[in-house]
């Protein structure tokens, strides 16, 4: 009648579990507090072998690195790993929630994927874009992606276990200053758009989200 909850903490947080994309010299620096997420996938497997009842903590709100406001997009990640957790036989899912506007379809797309595994990634985020975003749909969608697609690139292993210097370190090279003028275009772009108070009050926050994360990052730059 034990329930075993596995806290995926103090591992990486930015590349899919069960790849070999964690690598010590090069996506991260050995620490104390941090292993590579290929010991979180042999953990999963081990407990799954051991009983019936394995739950899921997840960390969809990064604290160590959300506390720096830094933008965290993590679709790229949950689109591989709840599927894994499912294959697993988890019976239980469970993530932490922080600051929504920094990360908007984190929460909805682990929603979905907590019901079904097997639901189209893309066809949800068009989903969610079109509902949430309507005549700005196109520049957020754009938007939304390119932040997955700077995380992906970045290709650096990010982690509550990581904290201590991770965002001063890895911040102002993931959102330099060409991403962000990107960023910025796509979002003046979908202001422009927007002609309902609804979705003006939906841009809002996560445009304030990005002006601060780039606030943070200037910052970070100036105090090298």
């Amino acid at each position: 009648n034990q329930i075993i909850q596995l806290c995926h903490i103090y591992f990486c947080h930015n590349h899919p579990i069960t790849s070999d994309q964690c690598q010590a010299g090069k996506t991260y620096e050995p620490s104390d507090n941090f292993l590579p997420n290929q010991r979180f996938a042999e953990l999963v497997r081990q407990w799954s072998g051991l009983s019936n009842n394995l739950f899921i903590y997840e960390y969809y709100a990064l604290g160590g690195w959300s506390k720096t406001n830094m933008l965290w997009p993590m679709v790229h990640t949950m689109r591989h790993d709840i599927p894994f957790y499912r294959d697993c036989g988890a019976r239980g899912f469970y993530t932490q929630v922080g600051n929504w506007p920094s990360s908007p379809l984190n929460y909805y797309i682990a929603a979905k994927l907590a019901w079904n595994a097997d639901l189209n990634v893309d066809w949800l985020i068009d989903d969610f874009c079109t509902a949430f975003f309507q005549e700005a749909a196109e520049p957020m969608k754009a938007y939304l992606t390119g932040l997955e697609d700077t995380m992906v690139k970045s290709d650096q292993c990010i982690s509550y276990g990581l904290r201590q210097g991770s965002a001063k370190r890895l911040g102002p090279k993931i959102f330099d200053q060409p991403t962000c003028d990107q960023l910025r275009k796509l979002l003046d772009d979908a202001a422009s758009r927007a002609k309902s108070d609804d979705v003006k009050q939906r841009i809002q926050p996560i445009r304030d989200a990005f002006d601060a994360c780039e606030a943070s990052v200037l910052e970070m730059t100036a105090g090298k």
